[in-house]
């Protein structure tokens, strides 16, 4: 009988954080959903704006740019914060700097939301530090790249514990092929909960890479990322404990990520079914999970499902 390959070498590790190469420089999360989080205390910022706290008065007038549905007034609320950005203070002009770098609803303006977020991370804005690491980094947006220029910004928003910044930070260090450094920042990130650095480190105690080797601590933070459902630690682990014969929590992490559409997940889980080794043999069930493959245009299931087709 023909075999189905796997379509990953057991001893290599999937995980998810994307290389510097195609990091990606991400603006406002969700202002919308911010600015309703914020109108439970709209009164109270309205009455401390009137009696001069400009802080209140920048958290007012982002409300009403951003609250969904209201349009009307977005023009006085932009104004307001151009205002407060022209007078110095560093989250209005952070704020502006964000709303001319994307904001469908302005035009974009690449120089005025370059100057002001420099402004802003001139001042300490931990965010605008991350930001204009990120853009020296990727050499965009009409900045020019500067490594070295970019791992000083960075750094500035990780020290203060920006967990985005610790593990973007993480990111260039290990494309920089500084291994320890990277290794330091993903571990400092990952402790506060950071998923991605959690399956990075993990990985990195996997394969020994700036620490030294050592399974219990890969799956240790595997398992913590596993928890927050990330598939590609799940699917790491459902690997491991496969390559130690661990077959019942092989068979629980893999259906996990496999049930999150997990690729390789699906195709494994399909590899069960079919050689009847961690799983009762089944051959529906194993073209089942190989068919959850093929419209993602993932070879390998295209391959095994040809041969399940010729079982049954």
């Amino acid at each position: 009988m023909k075999t189905i390959a796997y379509a990953i070498l057991l001893n290599i590790i999937i995980f998810s954080v994307a290389t510097a190469k195609n990091i990606e420089v991400k603006l406002f999360n969700d202002p919308h959903a911010q600015a309703l989080e914020m109108e439970k205390n709209l009164d109270f910022f309205i009455k401390a704006a009137q009696a001069g706290d400009k802080n209140a008065e920048y958290n007012v007038a982002g409300y009403y740019y951003f609250v969904p549905n209201n349009n009307k007034d977005k023009p006085k609320a932009l104004k307001m914060i151009r205002k407060l950005a022209e007078e110095g203070h560093p989250e209005p002009q952070f704020g502006l700097s964000m709303i001319y770098l994307s904001d469908k609803n302005v035009q974009k303006d690449l120089q005025e939301g370059i100057k002001w977020l420099q402004k802003s991370a001139d001042q300490g804005i931990s965010e605008a530090e991350l930001y204009i690491g990120l853009l020296k980094y990727r050499g965009i947006w009409g900045i020019k790249k500067d490594v070295n220029q970019a791992i000083k910004w960075l750094e500035k928003a990780a020290n203060k514990g920006l967990l985005d910044a610790q593990s973007n930070l993480a990111i260039v260090y290990e494309n920089e092929k500084n291994y320890e450094k990277a290794a330091k920042w993903y571990l400092k990130a990952a402790e506060k909960g950071h998923v991605e650095a959690q399956v990075r480190i993990g990985k990195f105690y996997y394969e020994g890479i700036g620490v030294s080797k050592n399974i219990k601590e890969a799956i240790k933070w595997f398992e913590k990322a596993a928890e927050q459902k990330n598939s590609y630690a799940q699917y790491n682990l459902g690997i491991i404990y496969l390559e130690n014969d661990n077959k019942i929590k092989s068979l629980e992490y893999m259906r996990q990520a496999a049930d999150q559409g997990h690729s390789e997940a699906e195709f494994v889980m399909g590899k069960f079914y079919f050689e009847g080794k961690v799983v009762s043999k089944d051959y529906n069930e194993a073209k089942r999970w190989f068919e959850k493959g093929v419209p993602k245009g993932f070879s390998p299931a295209q391959e095994a499902l040809q041969i399940v087709n010729r079982v049954l």
